[in-house]
């Protein structure tokens, strides 16, 4: 038996606290006044608020709660004051484990002063939550980062896992009805419904305004959800205006393996994020989407083919030394000529690559490619030094180390001679693991490019975590530089930082011979854009063993003259 501890009561009002206890059924019951300070506590403080129920008497059961949090209690007790009775919401206690408890209550009708307050945990939920951003609306995985989680519950193989999205219509009127305090409550209540529904109660992610997904185990409890959404907008009057719609994900691609069927709905998962309006509706989604999956197999299927096939080109654009206008290397770029590409452009097949995890396929195709374009170069004095991009996304994945270790081994005449970009249209998770590859690649004497360099947020991150020998600085900042202090100061400030670094620069797009003289004015040694030369199908031999000195610093003497 829990000790009680309180100031002496009747026994009518025993009897009353004790059947708001058994109607709770929970694991702490306090007793607020309307400001929220305790009054009365009985049950498992020890565990629940890390302090006897003494202990308690007087402090305010926000103190209970984690910071982050206390918005949402605030509405809770709120809508006790008004209504009488709340249903549960998730929050999270401020406990060292962080534990998550359900924070349900009543008013009971003998007296109006007294609310009813109670706690029960959640076992084994919110004690390891998820990796990643997070909403700050509604505390729910980013996108990106739901879509990663996605993908690898749904290859797991000891349960049925399945994908449900959501559609909450009528949220861009809570904050016009609540106020900026209670909405704010709100929109954290309704996160914590939705990731309490969803496996280990945190695999659940805001996709886009009123867009949220959440992996569960077996079937979802529709009606259940939409009762406790429909009873939290109650708390604001809003229940005629919230509407709710669910469809759940599911696959009929036999030909598929189960890999690329889990990336399949992950692309899925985006198209509906990016869907516009309100009426973007589920019903559209549900009625249109095994046409939308069976399009993305077909293009999954098309790309492993194109792939299979070699269905590209490669075309060459020269980098140059700014100083003396010599070719130092080349970056390979992309070229589709199949029909099974269907006209989409280098850039819409990468990100769709990138999407569906076929990105490694085809970077490992490309390497491949380019070593056989350097190896039509028997004369080593005739040989160039080519670029060869990887995707963030490559770069995580151990079978791509490892068929990249056994190509480079397979072709050591022709290996010296590549680089190697990490471009950032996808971002990285596994940064360890990343700068692991890459510094692995730099003590074999190959260099590292950082491109598009100020394109996206994470490039000084990438910058500050990773090993590179050239940073490729984006080409917004160079397109304007003549005409622009600004750009100017934000071209000197990374040719400063590159320098400062002992990494290399190279501006892109450069096209005319003022923006040349700008950016080498600035402190960036090398160029690439039409100014230099066009993207073509020639690839022309360059200066050798003075370059390859420069471009692979740490190969011996011997191993140069030998490549």
């Amino acid at each position: 038996m829990e000790e009680v501890s309180g100031t002496p009561i009747t026994a009518r009002a025993e009897r009353d606290r004790y059947v708001a206890f058994a109607f709770a059924a929970a694991d702490l019951l306090l007793e607020v006044d309307p400001a929220g300070l305790i009054a009365f506590a009985t049950g498992a403080a020890k565990s629940i608020a890390d302090r006897d129920v003494d202990a308690l008497i007087g402090a305010n059961f926000l103190d209970i709660i984690q910071d982050a949090d206390r918005g949402l209690a605030k509405l809770m007790l709120t809508t006790l004051n008004q209504r009488g009775r709340l249903s549960p919401v998730p929050v999270r206690l401020s406990d060292a484990n962080q534990s998550m408890a359900l924070l349900g209550g009543c008013r009971l009708p003998t007296d109006v002063t007294r609310h009813h307050l109670t706690f029960t945990i959640l076992p084994g939920i919110g004690q390891a939550p998820a990796i990643g951003k997070r909403s700050e609306q509604t505390g729910l995985l980013s996108k990106d980062d739901f879509a990663r989680i996605a993908e690898q519950w749904l290859n797991r193989t000891d349960g049925d896992y399945r994908i449900s999205l959501l559609g909450v219509g009528g949220l861009d009127k809570v904050r016009e009805a609540a106020g900026e305090e209670m909405s704010s409550g709100f929109m954290k209540a309704l996160g914590r419904h939705i990731q309490a529904r969803s496996v280990d109660g945190d695999a659940a992610g805001e996709l886009a305004a009123g867009r949220f997904g959440l992996i569960h185990r077996g079937e979802l409890d529709e009606r259940l959800l939409q009762q406790k959404i429909s009873d939290l907008a109650a708390t604001i009057d809003l229940q005629d205006r919230i509407v709710v719609a669910k469809h759940t994900l599911e696959l009929s691609a036999p030909d598929l393996t189960a890999a690329d069927a889990a990336r399949t709905l992950v692309y899925a998962i985006n198209s509906f994020a990016k869907a516009r309006g309100e009426e973007f509706t589920l019903a559209s989604l549900a009625d249109g989407f095994k046409v939308l999956v069976a399009e993305t197999a077909e293009k999954v299927r098309d790309l492993r083919g194109t792939l299979a096939a070699r269905e590209f080109t490669l075309a060459f654009q020269p980098i140059v030394t700014l100083g003396n206008r010599e070719i130092h290397h080349f970056e390979a770029l992309s070229r589709f000529t199949g029909q099974r590409a269907r006209g989409a452009s280098p850039a819409e097949v990468v990100g769709f690559a990138e999407q569906v995890g076929v990105i490694v396929e085809f970077d490992l195709a490309v390497c491949q490619r380019v070593i056989a374009a350097l190896n039509e170069f028997p004369d080593a004095d005739q040989r160039p030094f080519i670029a060869v991009n990887f995707s963030g996304r490559s770069l995580e994945s151990t079978i791509f180390a490892g068929e990249i270790d056994a190509l480079l081994r397979a072709h050591p005449l022709v290996a010296p001679h590549l680089l190697f970009e990490i471009t950032e249209s996808a971002n990285i998770v596994q940064m360890v693991e990343v700068q692991n590859f890459l510094q692995s690649l730099r003590g074999r004497g190959f260099r590292v490019c950082l491109d598009d360099f100020g394109a996206g947020s994470a490039s000084f991150h990438y910058l500050s975590a990773f090993p590179v020998d050239f940073v490729k600085i984006d080409g917004k900042y160079v397109r304007n530089v003549t005409g622009s202090a600004r750009l100017r100061s934000f071209l000197r400030a990374m040719a400063s930082l590159c320098q400062d670094l002992g990494t290399a620069s190279i501006a892109e797009m450069v096209e005319t011979e003022a923006q040349a003289a700008e950016v080498a004015a600035l402190g960036v040694g090398f160029g690439q854009g039409y100014l230099f030369g066009k993207p073509a199908a020639e690839l022309r031999p360059i200066a050798p063993r003075a370059a390859a000195r420069k471009l692979h610093p740490l190969l011996t003497a011997r191993q140069v003259a030998r490549s």
